[in-house]
């Protein structure tokens, strides 16, 4: 050892032994009760009252007129009478909600195809390709139209039923196409199950929204898989509008295969890393093939 590093360790040595060592003792604090009586039956009694009841999800209509004031008379009827159907090649505007700016957008759509249950929109500033990666064509639409058709009615069949009709009174669902989404593949639009006057970005109907890119083409394998698993989505909103969200994306991913999808589940993400919260919620893939098993 040289001399430069053994005067290092000596000096070192001297000023650790010249230290005053504290000790620093962590005590509890002391707790203080609001009240130090005991308990009486009473509070006993409604203690066990409270804990067994369930209260109602919150009503945002409810809560705009109980506590803004919102005149309930402002609020749009429900329709029981169907509008004048679209016809393809007809455009309206929308609002779009952007999942990585959490932005509400307008985008405008024109109608590319009429199934039995649904419609279906294209951004006009965004390109549908099909699975191939061409640009869509009409087999393309029509396919997607029936698949949709038929996990409407699997789906139905095990889940329930959407609100039908939604606020504009058109029974048929919408499905949105844009890429104006953020990093999604698709959602379910809830706010547009909502009235204008309490939810500004409403469409005030049943909406879907896909990616153009994020579900791999118009009429692909895992497009029909999104198609599905929204459609679960929004028919517990209808069915159990207070359920937890890792079981109801559980239960969207079992809609997948109610409705014949064999795609990929996740189940081998999940089995990779097994060591996780079963109702923590991270939005990872392993998540999604954990609920998908229970």
């Amino acid at each position: 050892m040289s001399r430069a590093p053994l005067l290092f360790v000596l000096l070192i040595s001297v000023l650790l032994a010249g230290c005053n060592t504290q000790v620093t003792t962590a005590t509890e604090p002391d707790f203080i009760p609001i009240l130090e009586d005991a308990a009486t039956s009473a509070d006993v009694e409604m203690y066990a009252l409270l804990s067994t009841l369930e209260p109602d999800p919150a009503d945002r209509i409810a809560l705009a007129i109980g506590i803004k004031g919102l005149d309930p008379a402002s609020l749009p009827a429900p329709s029981y009478h169907s509008p004048t159907p679209y016809q393809v090649g007809d455009t309206r505007e929308f609002w779009a909600h952007n999942s990585e700016t959490l932005e509400f957008n307008r985008i405008t759509a024109e109608l590319m195809y009429v199934s039995k249950h649904a419609y279906f929109w294209q951004d006009v500033d965004s390109t549908p390709r099909n699975a191939a990666g061409e640009l869509a064509t009409d087999a393309d639409w029509a396919a997607a139209g029936a698949s949709l058709d038929e996990s409407y009615e699997r789906v139905r069949a095990v889940f329930g039923f959407e609100e039908s009709p939604g606020l504009d009174g058109d029974l048929r669902l919408f499905v949105i196409h844009s890429d104006a989404l953020g990093r999604v593949g698709g959602y379910f639009g809830q706010a547009d199950q909502l009235p204008a006057q309490i939810e500004a970005y409403s469409n005030q109907g049943q909406f879907f929204f896909i990616s153009n890119t994020g579900s791999s083409g118009i009429a692909s394998d895992y497009y029909k898989e999104v198609l599905a698993h929204e459609f679960q989505h929004m028919i517990h909103k209808n069915v159990d509008a207070n359920e937890e969200g890792w079981m109801n994306e559980g239960l969207s991913m079992l809609a997948q295969q109610v409705a014949g999808m064999r795609g990929y589940n996740f189940v081998a993400d999940y089995l990779l890393r097994p060591d996780q919260s079963l109702w923590y919620w991270s939005g990872e893939s392993q998540d999604y093939g954990q609920t998908y098993l229970y």
